[in-house]
């Protein structure tokens, strides 16, 4: 079992993507959210943890050469890197997904 204990939520990069073959667009926030209310925060952890906390399946980046070579995984590393690339990396991973879903 995953341990949850250490999460917390400070801010939030909430965008819009849609279907590209609809040409629905991609709807970019314009800064992110800072999540200051404390029930706020307790609701949206349980929100986006409560699906992995019984999940006997895992999911991990992969890519048929070499794992460095996924997009959205750098993207994922560069903001463990720089905390402060949160934003610019959330919407760079909302356009590769807009551009890459089929």
């Amino acid at each position: 079992m995953l341990n949850f204990t250490q999460i917390t939520f400070k801010s939030l990069a909430l965008h819009r993507v849609g279907n590209k073959l609809r040409e629905e667009g991609v709807l970019l926030a314009d800064d992110l959210y800072n999540i200051s209310d404390e029930t706020l925060r307790n609701v949206l952890l349980d929100y986006f943890l409560s699906p992995f906390k019984n999940a006997d399946e895992f999911f991990k980046f992969s890519h048929d050469a070499k794992l460095e070579l996924n997009e959205v995984y750098n993207y994922c590393q560069q903001i463990f890197t720089d905390a402060s690339s949160l934003f610019a990396q959330s919407v760079n991973i909302s356009k590769h997904l807009y551009n890459n879903l089929h």
